[in-house]
């Protein structure tokens, strides 16, 4: 899939003022370019960013599309349910941004699927439409003649596409923007970056800290491991593979005094 196709250096000498946060592959995974591009360079009209990025095998479409679904079908489900989304929150939102909230626009069948009570049949029906508006169109480009990967785009209907945005963008605003969404998102990169700091610095750095604070098969690992690099990419690797929970109990018994006894772990 390989969504992202620019080399951090390249955005780097982009923005010479300001390191990239997203949106690439590090240095050392050109590796995984060449593989993808069969060894070719890519023509100079691909320039490296977002013209680069968006030249997508039609698994990374398919998997975008998939994406823009969940985020504005699924997740407008579980922030009805969860009360971030009310009635007077979409119609205060829809105002301030000029949307129509009459019957049959997208936020007129969300208001009328939240007056009736009926919000996951409503966005089920319209998981099944988002799915029948797309197609598959052949295309012709530097890789199309070697792999069908790159020889077909995803097409997708441009109502349901606008309607996807708009849903996107009220999720966006309302929901992942609110105070209370912030604030768990503030202690979850608090929580991970103390997990990281001690982590890294015991199997990474290599600093002596006498206690053993990952289990034995995933210490070896990332011991074993050749250079920094690597041994930062499989404790990348194990924290990203980590659940809410578990992340939570673990920075408990790390950092928590009164959190955590033999007792607990015997019991």
């Amino acid at each position: 899939m390989l969504k992202y196709k620019t080399l951090w250096s390249e955005l780097k000498a982009v923005s010479a003022d300001q390191a990239p946060k997203n949106h690439f592959i590090y240095d050392e995974q050109q590796s995984y370019l060449d593989w993808v591009l069969e060894g070719r360079d890519f023509p100079v009209e691909y320039i490296p960013g977002r013209v680069r990025d968006g030249f997508k095998s039609i698994e990374c479409q398919i998997m975008d599309w998939a994406d823009d679904v969940a985020y504005s079908l699924n997740d407008l489900a579980d922030s009805v349910r969860a009360g971030f989304l009310s009635i007077q929150k979409i119609e205060q939102w829809a105002e301030a941004n000029g949307m129509e909230v009459t019957q049959g626009s997208a936020l007129g069948d969300l208001l009328g699927a939240i007056r009736t009570g009926k919000v996951e049949p409503m966005l089920g029906r319209k998981i099944g439409t988002y799915i029948q508006a797309v197609q598959i169109e052949e295309v012709q480009n530097f890789m199309s003649a070697v792999t069908n990967r790159y020889h077909y785009k995803l097409h997708v209907d441009e109502e349901v596409r606008a309607e996807s945005k708009v849903y996107k963008k009220l999720a966006y605003e309302v929901v992942f923007m609110s105070p209370e969404l912030n604030q768990l998102e503030y202690k979850g990169n608090y929580m991970l970056g103390r997990l990281w700091d001690i982590l890294s610095k015991r199997y990474v750095l290599g600093e002596d800290i006498p206690y053993q604070l990952l289990s034995d098969d995933v210490a070896g690992e990332i011991e074993a491991a050749e250079g920094v690099g690597g041994k930062r990419r499989l404790l990348c690797d194990y924290m990203a593979s980590l659940t809410d929970g578990s992340t939570s109990r673990l920075y408990k018994r790390l950092f928590v005094p009164d959190v955590g006894s033999i007792g607990d772990l015997v019991g």
